[in-house]
């Protein structure tokens, strides 16, 4: 037993001398092949960040130590793959089959985190072929076992194939490198990225006067948190927030992309068209002429003018470089594959950069991150200021599937499409917490509080055969109010913008003033039919 403890001596003098003898035969090429490696398992981090330099800025948050995590990671993991070689070659045939599979083992993570958002890799397969797209399904499949066996036989060829490859690609890395380097001495993120607006917690105007809290969920739908709810999932907050409310059943989204949809609510605007121009500013499309979004007269310029205060606490949107003169913002990027080391410093970035290799959790860590983080500042938020304007844009119940509603607790490992509702049993519980934040801080009663989403769920797949609904829930609670109502003729959400005003102007003050507003705003068509309960 000490023997086989210990191992022979003589084999492991032996073998030291081999890696060792393997080390310094490593050449310059060596050298390149791992740096080319490594560069490519860090691609995603790369073209996420350096898209400083473009309109791409705009869904990002970076910072200059995001840079140098980056290619602290590049090189660490060049220096990890050089040894791995060394170790490879100190053992003959068996070391060079281990590199093999190992290198098959890397292109198959890498593969894995391809796809959408919800099912990359495998579960993107498994979507096809529970949607009769058997082809489709199968041939990666086919492909990648074909790939295996030949990389199996031929272990030497591939590896040279392999070498040759990463050498030729080799200067893409210094090139990113030498990007990376101009992005940070000319761009400089850490203060091109940085929000121009105060942060949440600042001291904001408390005047008399209405006060209205917008409270959007992204990505909800009306059939799947009410009219179609299954069964066991309850919302105790939701309920109870419809039963002392007007609940308008028949509201359609403006859009189904946030891009879209925000910037129409918030303007009154039918947008046709939004794109990014730079790190503070999207162009926005109506009747066919562009403008930015930051100068079209918005219901938060409207809230400061009738002498409140406007304080957001938002995501996917850089509602804090945008929206400068705003008393109070919090806003967190929607690009998430990268790090955030302005708020996490230095070795976190590290670390998530690391995370980010890993398929189907990566996204999740920092998903439940974003959602911990805007949370606590949406609750600071609603109890800010006495007269004006709270808008919250949150993230939740948005994919990725992050939420366990059997555990009551986050997960990494929720795949399924029904994922969606344990989603939204998390928007309920926050929902839940910001009220009683506002009602600790004696705010709630005094308040009118619009509860809405930008848009439905987008990713429904196919084989669940669900009819097109394109209702968001939408939910007004006017101050003082105790008793639901029921409002079910359509709408478009693009009357928000005009509500809100209404509210901040006081002119809203009763149910059967807000009732005839809402009838008066009626859409021409014909309702959306809710559905019925499964």
């Amino acid at each position: 037993m000490a023997t086989l403890a210990a191992g022979h001596p003589e084999t492991n003098e032996a073998g030291a001398h081999a890696l060792a003898r393997a080390i310094r035969r490593l050449s310059a090429g060596d050298y390149f092949v791992a740096l080319s490696l490594a560069h490519l398992c860090f691609l995603r981090v790369w073209l996420e960040i350096l898209a400083v330099n473009g309109p791409g800025a705009y869904f990002l948050d970076v910072s200059n130590t995001d840079f140098a995590a980056a290619a602290i990671n590049t090189l660490l993991l060049a220096l990890l793959f050089l040894a791995a070689a060394a170790v490879g070659r100190a053992y003959g045939a068996v070391g060079r089959a281990v590199l093999v599979w190992a290198l098959f083992a890397l292109i198959f993570v890498q593969l894995l985190g391809l796809g959408p958002t919800l099912s990359p890799g495998v579960f993107a397969l498994v979507d096809r072929w529970r949607n009769g797209q058997v082809v489709d399904a199968l041939v990666p499949i086919v492909v990648m076992a074909l790939l295996g066996i030949g990389m199996w036989r031929r272990t030497d060829t591939t590896l040279r194939i392999v070498r040759r490859v990463l050498l030729v690609l080799a200067p893409f890395a210094a090139v990113t490198l030498g990007r990376a380097a101009w992005a940070v001495l000319a761009v400089d993120p850490s203060d091109a990225l940085a929000a121009e607006a105060p942060a949440m917690g600042s001291k904001v105007p408390e005047r008399d006067g209405p006060r209205v809290v917008v409270i959007m969920m992204d990505a909800l739908s009306r059939r799947h948190a009410i009219d179609a709810r299954p069964a066991d999932l309850q919302l105790p907050e939701l309920d109870r927030l419809r039963a002392q409310s007007i609940d308008a059943t028949q509201v359609s989204q403006f859009a189904n992309k946030t891009i879209l949809s925000v910037p129409a609510m918030l303007t009154g605007l039918a947008v046709e068209n939004s794109e990014p121009q730079d790190a503070d500013e999207l162009l926005i499309t109506v009747n066919g002429r562009a403008r930015p979004w930051s100068k079209a007269p918005n219901v938060l310029q409207s809230a400061q003018a009738l002498g409140g205060a406007a304080v957001i606490a938002g995501w996917y949107h850089p509602y804090c470089r945008v929206f400068r003169s705003l008393d109070a913002c919090s806003s967190y990027p929607t690009r998430t594959v990268g790090s955030r080391a302005r708020h996490t410093g230095f070795w976190r970035a590290v670390v998530d950069q690391q995370l980010a290799l890993i398929p189907y959790v990566n996204l999740r860590i920092r998903q439940i991150d974003i959602v911990e983080e805007q949370v606590a500042d949406a609750e600071r938020a609603v109890t800010l200021g006495d007269r004006g304007l709270i808008f919250l844009h949150l993230i939740v119940p948005h994919t990725p599937w992050i939420w366990d509603d059997e555990d009551d607790e986050f997960t990494l490992t929720e795949f399924d499409p029904d994922g969606y509702y344990g989603n939204i049993a998390l928007m309920d519980r926050v929902l839940g917490d910001l009220r009683a934040r506002m009602e600790a801080a004696g705010k709630w009663d005094d308040t009118a509080v619009l509860f809405l989403s930008d848009h439905i769920m987008r990713y429904r797949p196919d084989y669940l055969e669900e009819p097109d609904d394109p209702r968001i829930p939408y939910i007004l609670k006017l101050p003082g109010q105790r008793q639901g109502a029921t409002f079910d003729r359509p709408l478009n959400a693009i009357i928000t913008h005009d509500l809100l005003e209404a509210l901040l102007r006081g002119e809203l003050t009763s149910e059967a003033e807000a009732m005839a507003w809402l009838a008066a705003r009626e859409t021409t068509g014909r309702a959306v039919a809710a559905s019925p309960p499964r």
